[in-house]
C-alpha cells in the first residue's frame, strides 16, 4: 500500500464529519504549498473517495454499532501502488469503557 489512513471518531463527531473536517485541511494546506506535495494529493484522493462512497452510512453505522457496544472502532482507508482505495472497519478488541 502506498499510503493509508486511519479515521477515528470524535467526541460529538462521526467519521463522516472528522472526514470531511480531515478533507477540506488537507486541501487548504495543499493549495497553500502550490499544488505539490504528493503525500496531500494521496491523503485528499483517500478521503475524497470515501466521502463520495455511496456506502458511507453503512461504515458509520457499524462504526457507531460498535461504540455502543462499548468497542473503539475506526475506518482505515487505504491506497495500492494501482490507485485501488481500499476501506476497512477496525474494531479493538479490549472494551474501552472500563
Amino acid at each position: 500500500m502506498r499510503r493509508t489512513i486511519a479515521i477515528k471518531p470524535e467526541p460529538g463527531k462521526c467519521i463522516e464529519t472528522v472526514a470531511k473536517g480531515r478533507y477540506w485541511k488537507a486541501v487548504d494546506e495543499y493549495l497553500k504549498n502550490g499544488g505539490k506535495d504528493t503525500d496531500l494529493e494521496e491523503e485528499i484522493e483517500l478521503l475524497r473517495s470515501f466521502l463520495e462512497d455511496p456506502e458511507i452510512a453503512m461504515y458509520r453505522a457499524r462504526i457507531e454499532d460498535e461504540q455502543v457496544s462499548g468497542r473503539q472502532a475506526y475506518l482505515l482507508l487505504a491506497i495500492d501502488d494501482a490507485g485501488f482505495v481500499h476501506k476497512e472497519v477496525l474494531v479493538e478488541k479490549e472494551n474501552y469503557d472500563r
